[in-house]
């Protein structure tokens, strides 16, 4: 997992923080028990050079089924939900980090991760 100022100071190629709402969900993919999803995000903040406003997520559940990893590495989101997202840029699409990514309750940024988005 890199480190947050990797992904807000556009560090790393490809890397990107950005903050939006969940406008549309489906699944893509069924393999092996593991489930792909698209999610449309609507960005209404980048942390970065960015300028998309809206784009699409890639994310997976119920990988690492029967083992102490299951479910920790699994993102899926709901249309109407608002996330700070810290992904992959891959082939036009958002690859999130399912560690760093969170829900926002009531749109607020935990004060810990908005103390560090503000420095950068």
């Amino acid at each position: 997992m890199a480190p947050l100022a990797d992904y807000v100071g556009n560090k790393i190629p490809n890397h990107v923080a950005l903050r939006g709402t969940i406008v549309a969900s489906r699944v893509i993919g069924v393999d092996h028990g593991v489930t792909t999803s698209a999610s449309t995000l609507r960005v209404s903040q980048w942390f970065g050079k960015n300028e998309e406003s809206s784009l699409v997520l890639i994310g997976s559940t119920g990988m690492d089924r029967d083992t102490d990893c299951a479910g920790v590495f699994d993102f899926s989101a709901s249309p109407g939900e608002e996330w700070l997202i810290f992904g992959q840029r891959r082939d036009g699409k958002v690859y999130p980090d399912p560690l760093l990514s969170i829900r926002l309750v009531d749109g607020k940024i935990p004060a810990h991760l908005a103390r560090q988005l503000k420095k950068h």
